[in-house]
């Protein structure tokens, strides 16, 4: 298998201006339909198993029942909006990795300010986070670009929808890097093609015009990459460009 780096991606997100423009303790509605970020926020914020109280004692959360079965292992019973199944990656060691096959996402998730968190320099600096489900993205996005205070961030704006945030009057268009990047794949077998020979792996990739995919397939929304790992990542080596 082979293979050539195209671009990487930019996020649009569409932040309407009143919510851009306001200071204080205020609600904010958020669409974001990607699964990655909903693992991040129940997880990071809300799906703890077990918890530690205001008296550094450990209760449960999410788990209805934790018990110790020995020095090493903690045994948890309770409930997930993510459903998850292991990949093994290899078994000596054994590593594996969650995949993501399903999630049960409420119609909308409403995260409070904690009034009494002890670091007050740190925060909160808002009332309330709703994380709105029950909108499809299309719903989300006109929400946000022509309406005051019912959608305050719309994630994953497609660019053939940029236009419209740019020439909205509540929203603007927010870009930021993505973890994403558009690949070539030439899935062929050694007998196929001499995909070791370098002049070979050369060819596809200098033969498409990766600024002319980003100019009309992308809107302008990416960047050239010249490997897998976008320049924004960290590992990326500074003297390799594209």
């Amino acid at each position: 298998m082979g293979g050539f780096s195209i671009a990487g991606y930019l996020a649009l997100l569409a932040v309407g201006e009143v919510c851009a423009a306001q200071s204080g303790m205020v609600d904010v509605y958020i669409y974001d339909p990607s699964p990655l970020n909903w693992l991040f926020i129940t997880r990071n914020t809300m799906e703890e198993p077990i918890r530690v109280d205001e008296d550094g004692r450990v209760v449960n959360a999410l788990a209805t029942d934790a018990r110790w079965l020995d020095d090493r292992t903690l045994e948890m019973e309770g409930y997930s909006s993510i459903n998850t199944r292991i990949a093994i990656m290899k078994t000596d060691p054994f590593t594996s990795a969650g995949l993501i096959e399903s999630e049960d996402r409420s119609a909308r998730l409403v995260l409070e300010a904690n009034q009494s968190h002890w670091n007050h320099e740190r925060g909160p600096r808002l009332q309330r986070v709703v994380f709105r489900n029950d909108l499809t993205p299309a719903q989300a996005l006109e929400l946000c670009i022509s309406t005051e205070g019912e959608m305050d961030i719309a994630t994953e704006v497609s660019p053939a929808d940029a236009a419209r945030v740019l020439h909205s009057q509540y929203a603007k268009l927010v870009e930021c890097d993505a973890n994403r990047v558009l690949v070539g794949i030439l899935n062929r077998s050694h007998a196929d093609v001499p995909l070791s020979d370098k002049r070979v792996r050369q060819a596809p990739n200098l033969a498409v015009d990766c600024q002319k995919v980003i100019e009309q397939g992308l809107g302008g929304y990416a960047n050239p990459i010249c490997a897998l790992t976008p320049s924004w990542c960290g590992g990326f080596p500074a003297a390799i460009s594209s």
